[in-house]
């Protein structure tokens, strides 16, 4: 006979013998102690409902929170609310930025995929890295009023991509960015790669079927016909472990691209008398590869 245990947020299965010892090594507290935090935290999470249906509206405090790194966060501050909990959002969002003598700096701006679109403050503010991750083309509009213009050009942003997303998307804005991190959909067509104006874009999400086609030969030779500047560089995270799958890339560029060296992980293609646009490959994150094509003066 044999018991399904949850522990620490573990599954496993537990033989006769180990279940006979579980009182001896403290495991039975443990679980206990986890399952009592579990059902404390499904209380806390519907006291809102049940305060609504009681008509009973308790006092709230904001806290402004500090975190450096992998530090935990440290409350700085502690606001008292009584307003409506639903609004609580854009009251901190005033709080932390209303009536303030200078634009304040955000490093990084982030909305991620699952959280309701903010209450925005009227307060501008002067940002390094903007992420989005999801309804892209909404936020941004959104977030175009509050960016001030000393935040341009941005250092990065972050932006996750749906196929629905790349039609809608506002190139101009974009194109004001150092560097353009692009995630979600491997659907990436040609043609939108073409429209994107910016000199660095990393591309982190599986681009195979891009990269083994005939559109990666013609993004190249659209840049040696445009002739691209030094410092255009675009990176591509490339998801198969084998070497040789990506040097198979290399080959096709090379023998389909008139005049393309081969070299070490590298095809050299001559743009002019003092450029090159260098494809390459190297090893990314430990197991897996980033095809590069950058745009470098000549040795």
């Amino acid at each position: 006979m044999q018991f399904n245990l949850v522990f620490n947020n573990d599954d496993r299965l537990f033989s006769e013998e180990e279940l006979r010892n579980l009182g001896k090594n403290g495991l039975v507290n443990e679980a206990i102690k986890s399952t009592n935090e579990k059902i404390r935290h499904m209380e806390n999470a519907i006291l809102p409902f049940k305060n609504r249906k009681n008509n009973i509206r308790p006092d709230f405090e904001i806290h402004l929170s500090m975190k450096k790194r992998c530090s935990d966060a440290c409350v700085i501050e502690r606001v008292k609310y009584t307003g409506d909990i639903h609004k609580a959002a854009k009251s901190l969002m005033d709080f932390m930025f209303t009536k303030r003598q200078h634009i304040p700096q955000v490093n990084e701006f982030s909305i991620p995929e699952g959280c309701p679109i903010p209450a925005l403050p009227a307060q501008k503010m002067r940002i390094k890295h903007l992420d989005l991750q999801r309804k892209v083309p909404k936020l941004l509009e959104l977030m175009k009023p509050i960016i001030d213009e000393s935040s341009f050009p941005m250092e990065k942003m972050t932006i996750f991509f749906n196929i629905q997303d790349i039609q809608k998307i506002d190139y101009e804005f974009i194109k004001n960015v150092k560097l353009l991190v692009i995630q979600g959909t491997e659907h990436l067509t040609h043609s939108f790669i073409l429209k994107l104006q910016n000199k660095k874009v990393h591309f982190d999400h599986f681009l195979e079927h891009f990269l083994e086609s005939q559109g990666f030969v013609s993004l190249i030779e659209n840049w040696v016909a445009i002739r691209k500047p030094i410092g255009t560089c675009f990176t591509f995270f490339y998801y198969y472990l084998n070497e040789w799958r990506v040097s198979l890339i290399l080959n096709h560029v090379r023998v389909k691209i008139e005049g393309a060296i081969a070299g070490d992980k590298c095809v050299d293609i001559s743009m002019s008398n003092s450029t090159v646009l260098k494809v390459s490959y190297e090893l990314y994150r430990e197991r897996h590869y980033l095809l590069k094509m950058a745009v470098v003066s000549v040795e």
